[in-house]
C-alpha cells in the first residue's frame, strides 16, 4: 500500500508541473529534462511540505531531488537556486545549509530556471544549550584544600553563560573529593578523581582532579617564650599545620634563625644550648614559611644534684631505653640536663650510653651514671635480656595472578637485636576477603577477581599488609549466537558473544570483542547490534585478543512495521474532559505513516480514562497509561493522567432577596464541573457586590449598608455565576423603654418613638437632631440619646430628666447613659460622670464627683446610682435609703464584676462569685439570711422589690420582700439547671437547659405560668413587663402570660409572632422584633403596645 501511494504522489506531482510549465514556458521535453524539484530537510523521509524547528544558531542540510520526465532522479543540491522568505531569521546556503539566525518563522525554497520546489517552513527557536563546559580541566590540590570550578553553557548561537549554581555534580570517586556544605569540592584523601557537572540531560567534559598529600599551612613553634639556666639545654618543638586540619613534628626538618647565636644555639633536632646569659628571639623557617617569634632568657644559677631515672631498666638485647638526668639547682629550680651530661655505662660490652640513649649490646648487667659540671648522679641499673620479636616483613608486597593460580609469600622476622629468621610457617596469615583470595601457609589461591590484603602475625607483632590482585584467565575461544538469522530490512538483530577461559570459565564479551560483518551495504554491526540495510544476505563474526569466533549468515528480507509511537507521550485532562493521541507507525526503512485509526486502543484502567479511535476521555481521578497495538507490533505507553473535574458553571442562590439594613444573607455558590458534579464553592468563589455603599459581601455572607439595590454575582477560576438582585432596606436595630413609651433606633441611626406622649413617646421638638443616634438611655418619663459625635438630645418630661439644658455644655464624648426613675448619669471618654434630672434621685452627684473617674458602668434603682469603676471599686450616690449609701459595705466594694438593681436596693457580683448589698433591707438590700449561700454565683437578676441569684450549678437563691418574689420555696425542687432568670415587677421567671420555664411570685404579675405550661418548653430567652412574661422558643415562635394588659395576652398578634429574633419591653408593653425586620407589639396600646402608626423601614 505504502509503495502504491509513494508512485501516485510522484505520478500527480509530474503531471501537475507538466502541466504548468507547458502553459507557461517553452518547456524541454526530452526523456533527460528536468521536471520537478523536491526538497526534504535531510535524514528526513517525508513528502511535500516539511515544517523543520531549529534552534537559533543551529543547522538543518537541506537535499533538493531533480525528477526527470523519464523517471530518474538524484541530488542536484548545489544546482539548484537555494532562497529564505527571511533571511534575518534563517540563512542557506548555496549547498543548502539551512542556519538559524534570529527567532521567527522563514520558508525554503529552492528552484532552477523557471522549475520551482516545494516549500519547507523553518520556525527558529530561542538559542539552546549545546555543550557544558567545565573548568579548569586539569587541577591539582593538596588534600583537605578546596578547588572552585566554572561550569559555562555554549549555547546554539555561540554565546556563553556561567551556570555554575544551576548544575548537578558527579564526582567519579567521593572518597578522594567531597562536597562540603557550602557546594565546595574537597581533596579528602590522596588520589585521583574526575568531575563533570550535568544539566538537563547535557553533561559537561570531565575534569581531572588530583588530590595530593596535605601540605603545610604555618609553623609553631613550642615553648615560645620560656627560661633556661646558663649552660643548660632545651628541647624546642616545631609543629607543622596541614591543609587537611592535621598536625605533624617538624622540628627535625626546619633551619632556624636567632637573634644571638652568643646566647642561644639549636641544632637541626631543635636542641637549644644556653650558651650565654642574656635575652635572645629566634624563629624556625620550612619552605616558604615563618614560624612565630620565640624568646629564650638565660639565666645564671649552679647545678648542685643530678638524678638519673629510671633506677632500674630491664629491656631486651638491640633495644635502647631512654635515662633522664635532672639536675637540681641552688635556686631549687630542677632543669632536664640529660642531652648536656656525661653518661656512663660500667660494662659497655653489655650496654652503650649517649645523651641519655642506653644501647642494649648483650645479655648481663651493666650501672648506669651521669656526670655535668663535676657532679656525679646516682647509680642505675640496666639489665639486658635476650632479644624479641619487633617486626614482620611480608614479600611480595604486590602481586597479580588469575584465577585459579596460587602466589607463595615468605614471612621474615626482625628482632630486637636487628637479626632475621624466616618464620613463614610459624606466623599465622590473613586474607582481608577470602572470597577472592585464601591463604594457607602462606600460599594465596586466587579465587575470584578482586583486591585483597594478605598480611601475618605472631604474638602480638602484625606484618606490614601486602596487596594481591586476582585478574581473569586467558581467553581461549569465541562463539557467537543470535535468535534469528533472518530480519526485515530496517530492523537489527542482537548478536552474542561467549568467551571460553582458560581455567574452564565462560564470560559474556559481546562489547568488548570487534564485530565484522562480510557486506556492510547490506548488514552493519556495531556492539553485536546488527542492522539490516539492504534485502540480501552478509555474514557476521567477532574477534577479540587474536582469537576469532565462528561465522554465521544473517538474511535481510523487506520492510515491515517495526514501531507505534503514541504523542502525546505525557497529559492530563480534567475528569470528563477528552485527550486526542496519534499513532504513528514506524517501517523497517524509516518511514512513518500516521495509523490512529487502524490501531488498537487501550487503556490500563478504564475505570480512570476510556479510550476509543485515539480519544481518551477522564472517567475518575488517578492515572491510566494509554497504548496501542497494530499487527502485533506494540505501541509505546503513554500516560494520561485526569485531575479532578474542572470548574464549567457557577450557580448562585436567591436570584433576588430582601435584608435589612446592617443584617446579614448567606448566598451559596454551586460549581457544575466538566463531570457534570456539583459542589459548593461558596468559600471558595471570589464575591462582587456591584454596589458596596448598599451592600457588601465575604465568603458569601452578604450584609446591608444602606437602602437601596445591589447585584450579588461570584467568579472562580474566569468563570462567572449568575447575578442576584439584593435589596436593603431600613427596620429596626435596637428598643429602648420607658415607663410607658419606646424609643427605637433603627439601622440608619435614626429615632422613631411611641406609646404615652407624657412619657417620652413624642420626640417631634428634637427629631431634626435624632440622626447618627448610637445608644439611648431612659427614665420612668423621658429619654437622652446618644449620638455618634458624644452628644446628647433628651426629650420628654423636662422634670424627669428631658431638660438637660444646664449640664448640655458637659454632655460631650460622652459613651454610656443610665437612669433612675427620674435622673440621668452619663459615663464620658476616660469614664467621668455628668448627671441630671429630679432633684433627690441621683441628679445631684457633687458629693462624690471627685470620686467619679474611670468609671466603666452605672447601675440606678429607682432613685439612687451605683457606678463601677475600672479597678473594681464602687461610688453611689443619690437617696441613701434606697442605695444611695454604701458607706457600710464599702470595705466589700473591691473587685466587683457587676452591679444589679431593684428599684429600692443593690447587689454587686465579684470574680469569685460572692455578693454584697446595700439599700432598703426589706427590698433587696439585705442578703445577711441566705448569704451563706451566696457562692458560686454566676449572674443575678431582681423584681422592684427581691434579687434571685443562679448559682455555677444551676441552682438559685432568692432574698429581699417576699410580695415581689424573694420567697421561691415552693418551686426550689425544680430550679436545678438554671441558665437565666428575669424579673417583672413581683414575680420571677427562671429558663433552664433543658429550655422549660418555673414560674414563682405574685400569681398576677407573672409569677403563675400554669396556662401556658405546656407551651413552655425549647425555650431560649425571656423578657418581661411590669405584670407580664413573654418567652421566644427555639422555633421562633412566642409564649406570653401575666396581666393581659400588661402584655400578657398576645393573642391579637399570636399569628405574627414567628421567627421573632429578639423581644424589648418596658413596664407595660413589649416589642418582638422578627428576623425579616419587620416590628410587633402588643399589651398597653398607650404604653407603647400599638406602633401601628409608626413606620419602621
Amino acid at each position: 500500500m505504502q509503495l502504491f501511494l509513494k508512485d501516485f504522489y510522484y505520478i500527480f506531482v509530474y503531471f501537475t508541473c507538466f502541466m504548468l510549465l507547458l502553459g507557461c514556458h517553452r518547456v524541454d521535453f526530452s526523456p533527460s529534462a528536468l521536471a520537478v524539484i523536491q526538497i526534504s530537510p535531510a535524514e528526513v523521509n517525508s513528502r511535500g511540505s516539511l515544517g523543520v524547528t531549529l534552534a537559533k544558531g543551529s543547522s538543518q542540510q537541506y537535499i533538493a531531488t531533480g525528477i526527470y520526465r523519464d523517471g530518474s532522479s538524484e541530488d542536484i543540491s548545489d544546482q539548484v537556486d537555494w532562497t529564505s522568505s527571511d533571511s534575518d531569521t534563517a540563512t542557506i546556503s548555496n549547498s543548502g545549509l539551512a542556519v538559524g539566525s534570529n527567532v521567527g518563522t522563514t520558508t525554503i525554497r529552492a528552484h532552477s530556471a523557471y522549475i520551482k520546489s516545494n516549500t519547507s517552513q523553518v520556525i527558529i527557536t530561542s538559542a539552546v544549550i549545546t555543550e557544558l563546559q567545565l573548568t579548569p580541566a586539569i587541577s591539582s590540590i593538596a588534600k583537605g584544600q578546596h578547588q572552585e570550578y566554572q561550569t559555562l553553557a555554549i549555547y546554539s548561537d555561540n554565546t556563553t553563560e556561567d551556570i555554575s549554581q544551576q548544575v548537578d555534580w558527579l564526582i567519579g570517586d567521593e572518597n578522594v573529593v567531597i562536597m562540603d556544605e557550602e557546594g565546595s569540592l574537597v581533596g579528602s584523601v590522596e588520589g585521583e578523581s574526575t568531575v563533570q557537572t550535568t544539566l538537563d540531560g547535557l553533561s559537561s567534559n570531565l575534569a581531572e582532579l588530583t588530590v595530593t598529600s596535605a601540605t603545610v599551612t604555618s609553623i609553631q613553634v613550642t615553648p615560645s617564650k620560656t627560661q633556661t639556666p646558663l649552660g643548660t639545654s632545651i628541647q624546642f618543638t616545631v609543629m607543622a599545620n596541614y591543609s587537611d586540619t592535621t598536625v605533624s613534628d617538624i622540628t627535625e626538618k626546619v633551619t632556624w634563625q636567632v637573634s644571638d647565636s652568643a646566647v642561644l644555639s639549636i641544632d637541626g633536632a631543635g636542641l637549644g644550648l644556653a650558651n650565654k646569659e642574656g635575652e635572645v628571639s629566634f624563629s624556625a623557617y620550612y619552605e616558604s614559611l615563618i614560624s612565630n617569634v620565640a624568646e629564650l632568657t638565660v639565666t645564671t644559677v649552679q647545678l648542685t644534684e643530678i638524678q638519673v631515672t629510671p633506677a632500674s631498666n630491664v629491656v631486651p638485647l638491640g633495644n635502647t631505653v631512654k635515662y633522664l638526668a635532672l639536675g637540681t639547682y641552688t635556686d631549687g629550680s630542677t632543669i632536664d640536663i640529660t642531652d648536656v651530661a656525661t653518661w656512663l655505662s660500667s660494662d659497655i660490652e653489655i650496654a652503650t650510653i649517649l645523651a641519655g640513649s642506653a644501647l642494649a649490646n648483650n645479655v648481663g648487667d651493666s650501672t648506669i651514671t651521669a656526670q655535668h659540671l663535676d657532679i656525679n648522679s646516682n647509680e642505675t641499673v640496666l639489665t639486658v635480656t635476650s632479644a624479641i620479636l619487633t617486626a614482620i616483613q611480608v614479600t611480595p608486597a604486590d602481586s597479580t595472578i588469575a584465577i585459579g593460580f596460587e602466589q607463595q609469600y615468605q614471612a621474615i622476622g626482625i628482632y630486637s637485636d636487628l637479626t632475621t629468621l624466616n618464620i613463614t610457617n610459624a606466623v599465622s596469615w590473613l586474607s582481608s576477603d577470602i572470597n577472592i583470595s585464601t591463604v594457607v601457609d602462606g600460599n594465596a589461591q586466587g579465587v575470584t577477581l578482586g583486591n585483597t590484603s594478605i598480611t601475618a602475625s605472631l604474638d602480638t607483632v602484625e606484618s606490614n599488609i601486602a596487596s594481591l590482585s586476582i585478574t581473569s584467565a586467558t581467553l581461549v575461544a569465541i562463539n557467537i549466537s543470535s535468535n534469528n538469522s533472518s530480519i526485515a530490512n530496517g530492523l537489527t538483530e542482537q548478536y552474542q558473544a561467549i568467551g571460553d577461559y582458560s581455567d574452564g570459565s565462560s564470560v559474556n564479551i559481546t562489547t568488548q570483542v570487534s564485530w565484522l560483518s562480510s557486506d556492510t551495504s547490506i548488514v552493519t554491526i556495531t556492539g553485536g547490534l546488527a542492522a539490516g540495510k539492504a534485502v540480501g544476505t552478509s555474514t557476521v563474526s567477532a574477534s577479540h585478543s587474536g582469537v576469532v569466533s565462528n561465522v554465521l549468515g544473517l538474511t535481510i528480507n523487506d520492510e515491515v512495521l517495526t514501531e507505534i509511537t503514541l504523542t502525546p507521550n505525557m497529559s492530563s485532562i480534567a475528569k470528563g474532559n477528552d485527550q486526542q493521541f496519534v499513532a504513528m507507525g514506524t517501517f523497517s526503512d524509516g518511514s512513518t505513516v500516521d495509523i490512529t485509526a487502524i490501531v488498537s486502543w487501550n487503556s490500563s484502567d478504564t475505570g480512570i480514562a476510556t479510550i476509543v479511535a485515539g480519544t481518551g476521555v477522564g472517567v475518575n481521578t488517578g492515572g491510566s497509561t494509554i497504548s496501542a497495538n497494530h499487527l502485533s507490533i506494540q505501541s509505546n505507553t503513554a500516560d494520561l493522567t485526569v485531575t479532578a473535574a474542572i470548574l464549567s458553571s457557577l450557580q448562585i442562590s436567591a436570584s433576588s432577596a430582601t435584608i435589612i439594613d446592617g443584617n446579614t444573607l448567606q448566598y451559596t455558590a454551586m460549581g457544575t464541573y466538566s463531570d457534570s458534579s456539583i459542589v459548593d464553592l461558596t468559600a471558595s468563589v471570589n464575591w462582587l457586590s456591584s454596589d458596596t455603599g448598599v451592600a457588601t459581601i465575604v465568603s458569601g455572607l452578604a450584609e446591608g449598608v444602606t437602602t437601596g439595590t445591589s447585584t450579588i454575582s461570584a467568579n472562580l477560576n474566569a468563570i462567572s455565576s449568575n447575578d442576584a438582585s439584593l435589596s436593603v432596606f431600613i427596620s429596626v436595630k435596637k428598643v429602648i423603654g420607658s415607663s410607658s413609651a419606646f424609643a427605637a433606633i433603627k439601622t440608619n441611626k435614626t429615632v422613631v418613638t411611641w406609646g404615652n406622649s407624657n412619657y417620652g413617646a413624642d420626640s417631634s421638638g428634637v427629631q431634626a437632631q435624632l440622626s447618627g443616634v448610637i445608644d439611648i438611655g431612659s427614665t420612668d418619663r423621658a429619654f437622652a440619646a446618644i449620638k455618634g459625635d458624644g452628644s446628647v438630645v433628651t426629650w420628654g418630661d423636662a422634670v424627669k430628666g428631658a431638660d438637660s439644658s444646664a449640664v448640655q455644655a458637659q454632655l460631650t464624648s460622652v459613651e454610656k447613659i443610665s437612669g433612675t426613675s427620674s435622673a440621668f448619669a452619663a459615663i464620658k471618654a476616660g469614664g467621668t460622670v455628668v448627671t441630671w434630672g429630679e432633684v433627690g434621685e441621683g441628679s445631684d452627684s457633687s458629693a462624690a464627683q471627685a470620686q467619679l473617674t474611670n468609671v466603666e458602668s452605672i447601675t440606678g434603682t429607682s432613685s439612687a446610682f451605683a457606678a463601677l469603676k475600672s479597678d473594681g471599686s464602687v461610688v453611689t450616690w443619690g437617696y441613701s435609703w434606697w442605695g444611695g449609701d454604701s458607706s457600710t459595705v464599702q470595705a466589700q466594694l473591691t473587685n466587683v464584676a457587676e452591679i444589679v438593681a431593684t428599684d429600692y436596693a443593690f447587689a454587686a457580683l465579684k470574680p469569685d462569685g460572692s455578693v454584697v448589698t446595700w439599700g432598703s433591707s426589706t427590698l433587696g438590700g439585705d442578703s445577711s439570711s441566705v448569704q451563706a449561700q451566696l457562692t458560686n454565683v454566676v449572674a443575678i437578676s431582681s423584681t422592684d422589690g427581691a434579687f434571685a441569684a443562679v448559682k455555677l450549678d444551676g441552682s438559685v437563691v432568692t432574698w429581699g420582700n417576699t410580695s415581689y418574689g424573694s420567697d421561691s420555696s415552693t418551686v426550689q425542687a425544680q430550679l436545678n439547671g438554671v441558665k437565666m432568670v428575669l424579673g417583672s415587677a413581683y414575680a420571677f421567671a427562671a429558663v433552664k437547659n433543658d429550655g422549660s420555664v418555673v414560674t414563682w411570685g405574685d400569681a398576677s404579675y407573672g409569677g403563675d405560668s400554669s396556662s401556658v405550661q405546656a407551651q413552655l418548653t425549647n425555650v431560649e430567652t425571656i423578657s418581661g413587663t411590669y405584670g407580664a412574661f413573654a418567652v421566644i422558643k427555639l422555633d421562633g415562635s412566642v409564649v406570653a402570660w401575666g396581666t393581659a394588659g400588661l402584655g400578657g395576652d398576645s393573642s391579637a398578634v399570636q399569628t405574627d409572632l414567628t421567627n421573632v429574633d429578639i423581644i424589648y419591653s418596658n413596664r407595660r408593653a413589649f416589642v418582638a422584633i422578627k428576623l425579616d425586620g419587620s416590628v410587633i407589639t402588643w399589651g398597653d396600646s398607650g404604653g407603647g403596645g400599638d406602633s401601628s402608626a409608626i413606620d419602621f423601614h
